[in-house]
């Protein structure tokens, strides 16, 4: 992976707990966890409901005369964090919006369940009062960001509860020993899980972010490569082994396709005098300027929508027309050679009399839902440009297979 700040930021989250997870990561955290905990959310506050609904038939059952407190303190909490869990999920959200309804609802919520207890004339059990334990537990269970927010709500929640059991028992020191010992293990261990499950989400996270960016870098290095291996160095245009990949598969769909094609092969006339003459690096930029100029015609020509120019040699060149015909082959062949020609490159080397720089174009059509073998076509392709040189060069010579 090539250095870059943001994955080593990740890197470092990954390898220390207490690092911070990178700010350009946290929106696209926010998603994920609620993708990934929304399902959960539901399925917990719906069971979560049942639960408390047989707690309240079973107070009904067995302290009638008190059984409206268990509806008032127990069930609450989880109708409405159902209710929520119910509406985001119908609805577009992320964790973070999640997080701030749905904490300080729970907070809200079991402050109001203390207010019953309060009221309530006579004893009442410290069981109802251990009730706000469920809203702890909720509190833990359906934090998806942030332990910190967790971590706060289970504070209030626990000091309401700790001044409510003074307030219900006679004596303080017996409150403090029943919220010690009932409260605070539940607290710790509720806190504990939340802190480990939000740390396993965040770095199962950022772990899917690293396979993702070596994916991302995987298939850019793959594309180079695919790059480097069927472009011309020289020219920048496809090379003899694209040429080969693509002619071949022509070749085998060509029997069921109901489009014919044209090959062309294009030779640089003299180019050896003319390398002899002006040197290797002039004869490198030649080339250039050719493999250039066959590229942009084609792309400027209507007749060329569709063909694709390869460098197969030294100073050879192939074209694969799409969906040709015998004429606009012909013309497009034309067309190439007098753009060559026009562009009055010098080469007064050349043994004949023309003093610049020409092509000489050979091709052959290709009827459609035909099946030819690939040497029949490129010797005939190959026949075709040595009659245009043998006619004189500086011309194409165009035939049907």
């Amino acid at each position: 992976m090539p250095p870059n700040s943001r994955y080593q930021d990740v890197i470092d989250s990954l390898t220390h707990w207490r690092s911070p997870m990178p700010a350009t990561l946290r929106r696209g955290w926010y998603g994920y966890q609620w993708r990934e905990q929304r399902n959960g959310l539901l399925l917990l506050t719906s069971v979560s409901c049942f639960a408390y609904m047989a707690f309240a038939l079973a107070d009904w059952a067995m302290y009638p005369d008190i059984a409206h407190l268990s509806l008032m303190v127990r069930l609450p909490c989880s109708l409405l964090v159902l209710m929520l869990a119910w509406y985001f999920k119908q609805n577009s959200a992320h964790a973070k919006l999640w997080d701030a309804l749905a904490l300080p609802t729970i907070t809200l919520m079991a402050l109001v369940s203390f207010y019953p207890i309060l009221q309530h004339q006579g004893s009442i059990s410290t069981g109802y009062i251990s009730s706000s334990l469920s809203y702890v537990v909720v509190a833990c269970l359906i934090t998806l960001t942030s332990f910190r927010w967790a971590l706060i709500a289970c504070l209030i929640i626990g000091a309401s509860a700790l001044a409510v059991t003074i307030q219900a028992l006679p004596s303080p020191k017996i409150a403090a020993l029943e919220f010690s010992s009932t409260f605070l293990p539940v607290y710790a261990f509720c806190l504990m899980v939340c802190w480990n499950r939000l740390l396993t989400s965040r770095r199962a996270y950022m772990r899917r972010v690293l396979i993702e960016a070596n994916m991302e870098n995987l298939d850019i290095s793959n594309r180079t490569l695919h790059a480097e291996a069927y472009n011309d160095t020289l020219t920048g245009i496809s090379n003899r082994r694209a040429f080969e990949a693509t002619f071949r598969k022509r070749l085998k769909q060509n029997s069921n396709s109901p489009t014919a094609f044209g090959l062309m092969l294009i030779d640089v006339d003299y180019f050896k005098t003319y390398n002899d003459h002006y040197g290797h690096l002039a004869g490198d930029q030649c080339l250039q300027m050719v493999a250039h100029a066959l590229h942009e015609t084609l792309n400027s020509n209507p007749h060329g929508q569709g063909a694709s120019v390869y460098r197969i040699g030294g100073e050879e060149f192939a074209v694969l027309m799409e969906d040709a015909q015998p004429d606009t082959l012909h013309t497009l062949c034309s067309t190439l050679v007098n753009t060559i020609r026009d562009m009055h490159i010098p080469h007064i080397a050349r043994p004949d009399d023309l003093d610049k720089l020409t092509i000489s174009s050979g091709a052959c059509f290709i009827p459609a839902h035909t099946q030819v073998p690939r040497e029949t076509v490129l010797t005939r392709t190959d026949h075709h440009l040595y009659q245009a040189k043998k006619q004189g060069r500086n011309q194409a010579v165009v035939g049907v297979l």
